[in-house]
C-alpha cells in the first residue's frame, strides 16, 4: 500500500515538473511585447489548455486506481514510459501501432 503512495506521489510530482519546465520557455518568449490576439499567443494558450487537461486526467485516474494501464489493451504500461511522459495512455506497443496506422491514413 505505501508503495502505491510512493509511487502515485512520484508521479504526481514529475507531472508538476514538467508542466513547470512547459512554462519556462514562456516566461523567456513573452519578455518580449507580443499582441494577445497574435497566433503566438494562440499557439501556446491551446497547448497549455491540453496539458492541463491531460494532467486533470491523469490526476483522476491516480484517485480512480486507474494509472497505469494501457487504454487499448490494458496491459500496466512501464515505469520507464511513465517518468518520460507521465499522461501517457497507451503502452509502447500500443502507441507505436497508433502512431503507425495514422501515418497510413494521412500519407
Amino acid at each position: 500500500m505505501i508503495y502505491l503512495w510512493l509511487k502515485a506521489g512520484h508521479i504526481i510530482f514529475v507531472i508538476f515538473w514538467m508542466a513547470g519546465l512547459f512554462m519556462l520557455p514562456r516566461l523567456f518568449v513573452y519578455h518580449q511585447e507580443t499582441a494577445p490576439d497574435s497566433p503566438e499567443n494562440d499557439l501556446w494558450v491551446d497547448r497549455e489548455r491540453k496539458l492541463l487537461k491531460k494532467i486533470n486526467e491523469t490526476i483522476e485516474k491516480i484517485d480512480d486506481d486507474d494509472y497505469g494501464f494501457c487504454e487499448a489493451c490494458g496491459v500496466e504500461i512501464g515505469i520507464r514510459r511513465l517518468e518520460a511522459r507521465p499522461t501517457a495512455t497507451l503502452c509502447v506497443d500500443c502507441k507505436t501501432l497508433a502512431e503507425l496506422k495514422e501515418k497510413q491514413l494521412g500519407g
